[in-house]
């Protein structure tokens, strides 16, 4: 792991975990944020399999921490700039998946996510 992502982690408070049951009982599952005990778990096998990074699964987590950190019941970013950048930056089948996936509400947060992902590292110190 990034040695950065480390020290954004370790300044948080977050504990990262490499797999626990959920990880084996859903073979799509490639990380969580568990609310409430400021844990990631990071699902290495899962993410080998489905050839993702496993940092970028982190980072994603990250940011649904942040949402509850900052108790954000919306998007960090204004709609505005969310719907162009994920526009530009997320492929057309990844947003199909969220939308047809997540439930209304969270469509536009876990977007959020997926797009702050693929973001260089240093923009989630700011958050």
């Amino acid at each position: 792991m990034n040695i950065f992502l480390s020290l954004l982690l370790w300044l948080n408070g977050l504990t990262l975990i490499d797999s626990d049951k959920r990880c084996i009982e859903n073979k799509s599952l490639m990380g969580e944020y568990i609310v409430g005990e400021k844990v990631i778990v990071a699902c290495n096998e899962n993410i080998k399999v489905l050839k993702q990074s496993r940092d970028d699964v982190i980072k994603h987590e990250y940011i649904h921490y942040i949402y509850e950190k900052r108790q954000i019941k919306k998007t960090i970013l204004p709609p505005k700039f969310l719907n162009y950048f994920i526009r530009e930056y997320l492929p057309s089948d990844e947003v199909l998946f969220v939308l047809l996936h997540e439930n209304d509400y969270s469509n536009d947060e876990e977007l959020e996510a997926r797009l702050f992902a693929k973001f260089p590292l240093i923009v989630l110190f700011f958050l």
